[in-house]
């Protein structure tokens, strides 16, 4: 009987577990990072927005770092890769 029991409320947790993650989406910073156009365009239009839910501040947030790391790394190279000897 208490294996029933906990069959059944598991079972309850896992259906419901699904629907909380539906609700809250966000694409991480790797898929950012990976995706650069795509990264910028969301950090700027996230600039425009007033209101934001949990899932979109942080699908914002991911963006923004995302695109934030590929300029600082774009600009570190380019100085490693300078020809200092003229």
């Amino acid at each position: 009987m208490n294996k029933i029991i906990m069959f059944v409320i598991l079972f309850n947790t896992i259906s419901h577990g699904n629907e909380f993650l539906k609700e809250g989406t966000f694409k991480t910073t790797y898929y950012y990072a990976t995706n650069l156009k795509i990264a910028e365009k969301r950090a700027k239009e996230c600039q425009t927005l007033n209101e934001m839910t949990f899932a979109i501040e942080r699908d914002c947030e991911n963006a923004k770092n995302a695109f934030r790391r590929s300029k600082r790394n774009k600009a570190n190279n380019d100085f490693i890769n300078q020809n200092f000897i003229k």
